[in-house]
């Protein structure tokens, strides 16, 4: 389970760099997305694991009162 992350634009350079692995990406209003896990030698791509994903199928195994978001009714 990956996203990939391509470049904004054509003269855009990588959303990441070597050394960047296991950072958490978070949007525009600061909610995590994923967790980043590498980028492809040969392109700009970057790859990335779902939080919710991670959260759902791999912590929650272990911590199962876990939750990434405050909950609201």
């Amino acid at each position: 389970m990956e996203l990939a992350i391509y470049p904004y634009g054509n003269k855009d350079g990588a959303f990441s760099a070597s050394g960047d692995s296991g950072l958490i990406i978070a949007d525009g209003k600061g909610r995590i997305v994923g967790h980043l896990t590498g980028q492809a030698d040969s392109t700009d791509v970057t790859y990335a694991t779902p939080f919710y994903w991670l959260l759902d199928e791999r912590i929650k195994e272990h911590l199962p009162n876990a939750y990434l978001y405050p909950v609201t009714a």
